[in-house]
């Protein structure tokens, strides 16, 4: 008996003695301690091979990609499209209510080699609030409502996405809210629009909605508001309308670039490649064949009606200072007999950046000085 409590003690005593001189069970905090360390050691691993990935993706992105777009010129004309990037996703062109667009419709209009264009058309609010009490709208009152001397404003949009994004859906409610038609087209290859996007096919769909539009605008003041890579779109067209055709009332550029390889250089993506020293050469020829099509430098001289450019000071894809190259090129080429040109900056308090100056609380106001 005296063995056995001799023995359970002993049995307690050795057990206490183990945790003590941790010759076989380690103190929970030196565990603690180790498993901590190893999860540290773990973390430094994944950011080493995360740190080496990222630094070998910009790499190849930067060294290898010039020589893409050298060799392959479709891509190259295909990155300043990106008609590919369909936003929003699930998209409801035939019925522009959906996204809150009251008095509006959506037409097809047939292009240059059998393409099909999709094109809302949107009544002012007090257009259609007249409108009202006949009940609904129909398309014979669509087509005169262009003629009943509001201002029509012709709404050429950007690379990527539709006529449905949001950032362009918050401009046409503003621009209908303060009285003004709005007319917004997807070139061949945007929204169902169909066919391929090309630079030549993209003026050939704006003359379409152009000439389908003065048929019916009759003395209406017209004016062309182009944003982004819309500006160059609409720069060349009106300078080619101007000279051939007679000017539109006004032409109005949001976020424009003075030309687009300098554009290219600027973007987000592309100023690594400033400090590249062959770089610039490859991007030159390889953007060439398209961006053409896009020199608002050279155009806007030939523009004799009165500019109106808007840019915010935190645009970071189209930086302030390429409209401010192009307004003072503007300044200085076009000729004495043309309308007035006025450049409009949005402060960076204002958050404005590329997509939101249709949000800015001063931009009716500039719209009421300069659409009349």
């Amino acid at each position: 008996m005296m063995r056995f409590r001799g023995e359970t003690t002993s049995t307690k005593s050795h057990t206490s003695g183990d945790n003590r001189d941790g010759d076989e069970t380690k103190p929970t905090g030196e565990v603690s301690a180790c498993k901590k360390t190893e999860r540290r050691r773990k973390r430094a691993i994944i950011w080493s091979w995360t740190w080496k990935l990222c630094v070998l993706n910009t790499f190849l992105f930067y060294t290898i990609f010039p020589v893409l777009v050298f060799f392959i010129p479709d891509f190259a004309s295909q990155l300043i499209f990106l008609n590919y990037l369909k936003c929003p996703v699930f998209r409801e062109y035939q019925a522009p209510e959906v996204y809150g667009l009251k008095g509006a419709r959506n037409v097809y209009l047939p292009s240059t080699n059998e393409v099909q264009l999709g094109v809302w058309q949107m009544l002012p609010n007090s257009a259609r609030t007249a409108n009202d009490e006949e009940g609904e709208i129909t398309a014979e009152f669509f087509d005169k409502a262009l003629g009943d001397h509001r201002p029509v404003i012709m709404y050429c949009h950007g690379n990527s996405g539709s006529r449905a994004n949001p950032h362009r859906v918050e401009l046409y409610k503003l621009l209908t809210r303060i009285g003004f038609h709005v007319v917004a087209v997807d070139y061949r290859g945007y929204g169902d629009s169909s066919s391929h996007t090309t630079p030549d096919g993209i003026h050939d769909d704006v003359q379409t909605v152009y000439t389908w539009l003065r048929k019916r605008t009759g003395d209406s003041p017209f004016y062309i508001w182009g944003h982004s890579l819309g500006t160059g779109i609409s720069t060349v067209f009106t300078s080619k309308i101007c000279r051939e055709d007679g000017c539109p009332t006004g032409l109005i550029l949001e976020a424009p670039f003075n030309n687009l390889l300098d554009e290219v250089m600027r973007h987000p993506f592309g100023w690594a490649w400033n400090i590249l020293p062959y770089s610039r050469g490859y991007f030159d020829q390889a953007f060439n064949s398209t961006a053409q099509y896009f020199q608002s430098d050279i155009s806007i001289e030939h523009v004799t009606c009165p500019i109106l450019i808007l840019h915010a000071e935190d645009d970071w894809v189209v930086p302030h200072d390429l409209g401010k190259k192009l307004y003072d090129i503007a300044l200085e080429k076009r000729p004495a007999s043309a309308g007035p040109i006025k450049m409009i900056s949005f402060g960076s308090e204002e958050g404005c950046g590329h997509k939101n100056i249709a949000f800015s609380t001063k931009l009716p106001s500039v719209l009421g000085d300069f659409v009349k």
